[in-house]
């Protein structure tokens, strides 16, 4: 296959693979109409549309307290105003306004994606952003579950991003360090209480990373750059009732475990790219992203047992968010497994399920684009048998007064 495409004349070669791009742009766009169709988040999404909107009503350092809370600890600390992409995910009057906040958020997480392989690989083509926008489409399905919620995803963006941005300017020790520190701060107080999902799984690729290499200095200034915001978070997380009072407020849900025990396409494509990093440690071609991978499989899979059968145990922020903190780098590490792959016939075999993945989250997002085109506003759905949870659009408005008003005005 390599050697044809060696001799396939170049300028065509590069016509398909921008062929194979704006499918794949087509495919991201018939994608946003389910993504805006959600259920299960609809109270969410209309909570924190509320504390947004109160939330520009005060400066940087005022919170939104719950007086009758464990120690009257802070409800909920949000800071708009560090967050562009929010004034586009709330406040919203149509499909149109929810798919360019949609537009943009998947911009920003592909420009993550390609930032880090860019570094690894010295220099990116077209052929490697369509490998990246395949991958990226393939495990849309499985990381999409905080879509709805930029005062989640956005501080993830902010953080890898600056850590990222920061592997180009490792040989000087300060500015590497600078950026480190913005990263940490910005994410940090853009949503501090969920600090510790922001950076905890993005930061064991990079302490890895630099471990790998013997760089000791470099992981000093990624634990001080952290350490000077994790100190506050664990202040500030200390007057949860999660740590306060967990036996009272078990918040651990079983449907919230890490996606490679709840999804079975994740887990078949985890086991096929496990497969494909074992063939590069015995081959001796790649060790740091393969080892790596292992690992974190190793960790997911024994931490998900942990939740699935002692869930009581559970004291920390529910598997599914560190997920999601980590969905970028992990396609990231998928990417460069089978780039450093040896393409023989074995793991042309082994790459035709992520192929068939591809197709079917191409045949999903498309029948779901145009059915969504043919839903009657006027009809009830619900998502689940027992009629539970009503289906809702994440622009849809509530007619009667926020049930949360008063407990959310004591600022």
């Amino acid at each position: 296959m390599r050697k044809y495409l060696e001799k396939y004349p170049k300028n065509r070669l590069m016509k398909i693979f921008y062929f194979f791009l704006l499918i794949e742009i087509i495919i991201l766009y018939f994608s946003f109409s389910s993504s805006s169709y959600m259920s299960f988040f609809w109270p969410d999404f209309i909570y924190y549309e509320y504390i947004h909107n109160l939330s520009l009503q005060k400066n940087i350092f005022e919170v939104l307290s719950a007086s009758n809370n464990f120690n009257s600890p802070t409800l909920i600390i949000l800071n708009p105003y560090l967050n562009p992409l929010s004034f586009l995910n709330y406040n919203l009057k149509s499909l149109f306004d929810y798919k360019l906040y949609l537009a943009v958020l998947r911009f920003c997480e592909l420009s993550i994606i390609i930032l880090h392989v860019n570094y690894f690989i010295k220099k990116i083509s077209i052929k490697e952003i369509v490998i990246i926008f395949f991958l990226y489409i393939i495990y849309l399905g499985t990381t999409r579950i905080f879509d709805h919620h930029s005062h989640i995803n956005f501080p993830i963006m902010v953080f890898c991003f600056f850590h990222g941005l920061g592997l180009y300017f490792q040989k000087n020790n300060f500015l590497f360090f600078i950026l480190l520190t913005i990263g940490n701060i910005w994410s940090y107080f853009l949503y501090p209480i969920y600090f510790i999902i922001t950076c905890f799984a993005p930061l064991l690729f990079y302490y890895a990373y630099f471990f790998f290499k013997n760089d000791y200095k470099k992981i000093f200034l990624i634990f001080f750059a952290n350490l000077i915001v994790a100190i506050p978070f664990i202040l500030i997380a200390l007057g949860t009732a999660r740590l306060g009072v967990p036996d009272i407020f078990p918040e651990a849900q079983p449907h919230q475990n890490f996606t490679i025990l709840k999804s079975k396409t994740f887990f078949i494509l985890s086991v096929i790219t496990m497969i494909l990093a074992i063939k590069l440690i015995y081959e001796k071609k790649e060790y740091f992203f393969s080892f790596l991978f292992l690992f974190i499989n190793f960790l997911t899979l024994a931490f998900g047992f942990l939740y699935k059968y002692k869930i009581d145990s559970w004291k920390m922020p529910h598997p599914e968010y560190f997920d999601a903190s980590f969905q970028n780098i992990y396609i990231f590490i998928i990417f460069m497994i089978i780039y450093f792959s040896k393409k023989d016939l074995f793991t042309y075999s082994l790459l035709t399920v992520f192929f068939l993945g591809f197709c079917y989250s191409a045949y999903s997002f498309t029948n779901q684009y145009f059915n969504f085109n043919k839903l009657d506003p006027t009809k009830i759905i619900f998502a689940n048998k027992n009629q539970t949870y009503q289906k809702k659009f994440f622009w849809e408005k509530i007619d009667e007064e926020y049930f949360f008003k008063k407990d959310l005005m004591n600022k």
